[in-house]
């Protein structure tokens, strides 16, 4: 996903979404995890300056995805494109191709 995300750059950055660092995070994302660890009590908290932090954007996508109990690479890679629902979204199926694709190599 990462690859796919950014080609693992760090410094990867796309305007028209505020996609940000080598997950591509969007704000959204961050206020869904800090919503998650508030409902868990957790004391951490990210800031949307996190994303572009690679401990922080993987340690966001892990809560996102124990979250979610995602646990099948192509319902990770899915629901990380299209949200929790993102089984339920025919558009995340070519991102899942492309994610597939480089499983295979």
């Amino acid at each position: 996903i990462m690859f796919i995300e950014s080609s693992y750059n760090d410094s990867a950055y796309r305007a028209d979404e505020d996609a940000v660092g080598c997950l591509q995070i969007r704000k959204c994302m961050v206020d869904d995890v800090n919503r998650i660890l508030k409902r868990q009590k957790s004391s951490l908290k990210f800031t949307y300056n996190s994303r572009w932090y690679r401990d922080s954007s993987i340690q966001m996508f892990e809560i996102y995805c124990d979250h979610y109990n995602l646990t099948d690479p192509e319902e990770i890679a899915r629901c990380w494109n299209g949200g929790p629902k993102g089984m339920q979204n025919n558009i995340t199926v070519t991102y899942w191709n492309k994610v597939n694709n480089q499983l295979d190599i």
